[in-house]
């Protein structure tokens, strides 16, 4: 009885609607534009990756009843528009890829959405995140003892559309006694022990467990060679607070300087600091062992690296086809060196706890040290673009 109170008051906070829909419930983040808008008319990277990551987005529209809707901007499509849409675009990259005549093809058949951006610059930030390959066993030794938990059978989820809220918000909290309050926080959770017994794994590192949560998944390396992947499972509901952040504002890393890299090395040669820091982010993600190899993104696929794209699924349609224009970073012998131009068709399969409204998005890298180097640097500002098959040539 005390979560049913809990839920009826916040209906009664949140206020009632009629029919549920998925079309996002905020502000307008895409807009459509005219293709003379459009000056990027070239793919960086390789066809035969953009092909899997087609493949994949197809498989789950294939998954989806085919009047499930998505919302681009004031328009709605389908999930089996969206599907073929992907298909034609496929199409047309078997026919011929980054030719005049590809391009061509492109601008007569599809129409093309242009995110909002952030509220300030217009522009969309682009970071990037990867998966990790760490070390860790199933029992805890002195070697291993940082503990990566799976979700605790106290945790308690609310949806609030379920009950006829027009709401997309998810409310996560535990029952105390007779209420209901919110989550553990890190704090809590790493340094109190207050879900002690739910461990799933056991890291050899601190700073790489807290990055994996960054991440989202990882491949882990046992003492006997096994490989395990391990991906997100779920969150406490805590507000993400970003731990490079406080140390641009405590002058402890100058914004300039400041990547992943920069934060493990400080952390690393500041342990007594890491406390402190790590506490400051109240967020705290739980994990799944995975049966495959390989990151899994928001679509339930693996995803396809420097092709799959992480952005705000509130208001971005899941598996459609985008285009990117932004900076990347270089590196030479592990040394960053500078930045060069990207552009290119990539797939959104992703989300973030980080990734939040139109003015964000994140690169999946792939795998291991090369591509942790480009997701730590990567932060530039560039555009983001959505491709749909006009209505009419749906048939």
């Amino acid at each position: 009885m005390a979560v049913l109170r809990f839920v009826l008051l916040v209906m009664l906070l949140c206020g009632f609607t009629g029919c549920i829909k998925y079309h996002p419930p905020v502000k307008e983040s895409l807009v459509r534009v005219s293709w003379s808008n459009f000056d990027m008319f070239f793919d960086d990277f390789d066809p035969v990756s953009l092909k899997d990551a087609v493949d994949k987005s197809i498989s789950y529209y294939n998954k989806l009843p085919g009047n499930f809707e998505f919302s681009l901007g004031k328009d709605v499509y389908s999930a089996e528009h969206l599907k073929r849409s992907l298909e034609v675009f496929k199409d047309f990259i078997e026919l011929s890829f980054n030719d005049d005549a590809f391009w061509n093809r492109l601008k007569e058949h599809f129409v093309l959405y242009q995110s909002t951006g952030g509220a300030d610059s217009k522009e969309v930030l682009f970071t990037g995140y990867y998966e990790p390959v760490l070390y860790g066993d199933f029992k805890r030794s002195e070697k291993f003892k940082y503990p990566i938990y799976r979700v605790p059978d106290n945790l308690l989820t609310i949806n609030l559309s379920r009950f006829g809220v027009n709401n997309d918000k998810i409310l996560i909290g535990r029952v105390d006694g007779k209420e209901v309050v919110p989550y553990y926080n890190r704090k809590e959770i790493d340094y109190d022990y207050a879900i002690r017994g739910e461990e799933l794994l056991w890291l050899s590192d601190p700073v790489d467990k807290f990055f994996l949560e960054i991440q989202g998944s990882g491949r882990l390396i046992t003492p006997d060679g096994k490989e395990i992947q391990i991906s997100y499972n779920g969150k406490n509901g805590r507000p993400y607070r970003s731990i490079g952040g406080l140390l641009i504002r405590e002058e402890i890393i100058p914004r300039e300087e400041m990547t992943m890299q920069a934060i493990k090395s400080y952390l690393k040669a500041n342990p007594h600091e890491m406390e402190r820091i790590f506490n400051y982010n109240e967020s705290y993600v739980f994990f799944k062992i995975n049966k495959t190899i390989g990151a899994v993104g928001n679509i339930g696929l693996i995803l396809t690296p420097e092709r799959s794209l992480a952005t705000d699924s509130r208001i971005f349609p899941k598996g459609c086809l985008s285009f990117i224009s932004t900076d990347k970073p270089v590196f030479i012998n592990g040394e960053f060196s500078g930045t060069e131009k990207i552009s290119r068709f990539m797939l959104n399969q992703d989300t973030g706890g980080a990734i939040r409204g139109p003015g964000r998005a994140d690169i999946f890298w792939g795998v291991g040290h090369d591509a942790g180097l480009s997701a730590g640097a990567m932060k530039w500002p560039g555009k983001l673009y959505f491709i749909v098959l006009n209505n009419r040539l749906l048939n």
